[in-house]
């Protein structure tokens, strides 16, 4: 704790070091005014847990043996220059006792004010600098008060305005940058998730077969058959218990990839509940992003009748709506329109994903969510698409979450799929 402080005093001293020799002599004689309090200014309001006078005493200890040294390296007597550059120091010592005294960090909710004591605080500095260095003697009073005053006021108004911006910054900017980084999370976390639902299921696949092959390997242990000689059924049996060690190797294997997944995305890890229209919004601009990448024109309307839907198992559902989404996108050749459409239901959660695409022929529909259908064929490879996609979907939608998934036509004969998850199954139902 104390070192990372440490390290945050001799950072503020080192940037306002560097700053400083950004400056101007308004009189004429060694009294400088320099860019580097400014950044002074805006480093201590930023590290709140920095403590302001030491800091001040350490800045000021830094600025004046930086300026010393540099002096002495363009050829300058050390004593000389310690002469010319100490007064500097009494400068970051009254400033920071007059930022802490007038408490400035508390005065940032209030611009105005925050103008007016950041600019007593930068005239109280520059007048005990001017005192020590005699500058009333050389110049005329009104002059270098008069100055020292529109300096202050300047450098006021400068932190206001550049506090301001890296607020904007802050609130905005970074905003726009986390909002980016959870709708990434939510995809992939949704990928991952539906991975692991699918791969759960598939080892209770292979858990049966491996029952059925015992079974059979059983079976032919204790019943001899008239069909098969001896050695027939000793090659049946070592087969069958070949095949089931090699199932039971493989749901070992689905085992270790699910620990893995679930270590990566643990399922007590999650958001609370999203609001339907939050996800439709994260998914559209997904959506939006994918049309753009395969150079297709493609409008995306959104139709949330129940904003105050939330749902709280969202990840399948975000699996469902993304391959449907993409779904969509395919059918279309260069030019069309998507709705994404919630349909407003007592009981159920109602979506329809409609395209303009080229559709779904007539013969086909009763089998699109069959294992191995796909109209996609890749031009490059010359390979047909898996077809596991809306396989995929209507195992989610319905070993999932216990719902329905249709394929239907709207009214101009546009392909619709409509997925109808109850409420309750959602495990958030409407707020």
């Amino acid at each position: 704790m104390v070192k990372n402080q440490f390290n945050k005093i001799f950072i503020i001293a080192l940037a306002t070091t560097i700053f400083g020799q950004v400056y101007m002599n308004p009189f004429g004689t060694d009294f400088r005014i320099s860019v580097g309090i400014v950044v002074l200014t805006l480093l201590l309001i930023r590290f709140e847990d920095t403590p302001i006078f030491r800091t001040a005493l350490v800045t000021g200890f830094v600025v004046v043996i930086f300026r010393i040294l540099l002096g002495v390296a363009s050829g300058g007597i050390a004593l000389e220059l310690f002469r010319v550059h100490f007064p500097a120091f009494f400068f970051y010592v009254s400033y920071g006792f007059v930022f802490k005294f007038l408490n400035v960090r508390e005065s940032v909710r209030q611009p105005a004010l925050m103008v007016v004591f950041i600019s007593l605080t930068d005239v109280a500095g520059n007048l005990v600098e001017a005192l020590v260095r005699y500058e009333f003697n050389r110049s005329s009073v009104e002059v270098v008060f008069t100055s020292i005053l529109i300096v202050g006021a300047i450098r006021g108004l400068i932190v206001l305005i550049l506090h301001i911006l890296l607020l904007f910054y802050n609130v905005v900017i970074l905003k726009d940058e986390n909002n980016m980084r959870i709708k990434e999370f939510l995809l992939l976390a949704s990928k991952m998730r539906s991975g692991s639902f699918f791969l759960k299921k598939s080892m209770n696949d292979v858990e049966k077969a491996m029952s059925k092959s015992y079974y059979l390997y059983s079976k032919l242990s204790h019943r001899g058959s008239e069909a098969f000689s001896p050695g027939e059924i000793q090659q049946f049996k070592e087969e069958i218990l070949a095949l089931t060690n090699e199932i039971h190797e493989v749901k070992k294997d689905n085992e270790r990839i699910i620990a893995g997944l679930e270590k990566i995305i643990p399922s007590d890890i999650h958001m609370d509940r999203i609001p339907l229209q939050e996800i439709i919004e994260i998914l559209v601009e997904n959506t939006e992003s994918l049309a753009a990448v395969q150079h297709k024109n493609i409008e995306i309307h959104r139709v949330i009748r129940d904003k105050k839907i939330l749902i709280g198992d969202y990840y399948p559902l975000i699996t469902i709506l993304i391959n449907l989404l993409s779904n969509s996108v395919d059918a279309i050749k260069g030019k069309g329109i998507i709705e994404v459409r919630q349909v407003e239901d007592p009981e159920d959660l109602i979506v329809e994903i409609m395209d303009t695409g080229e559709g779904i022929r007539q013969s086909k529909k009763n089998i699109v969510f069959s294992p191995g259908y796909s109209t996609k064929f890749d031009i490059k490879t010359g390979q047909m698409s898996s077809g596991v996609g809306l396989t995929h979907v209507k195992a989610l939608v319905e070993d999932f979450y216990k719902g329905k998934i249709e394929l239907d036509e709207n009214q101009s004969g546009h392909t619709v799929f409509r997925v109808r998850i109850k409420k309750d199954r959602l495990l958030g139902g409407v707020s």
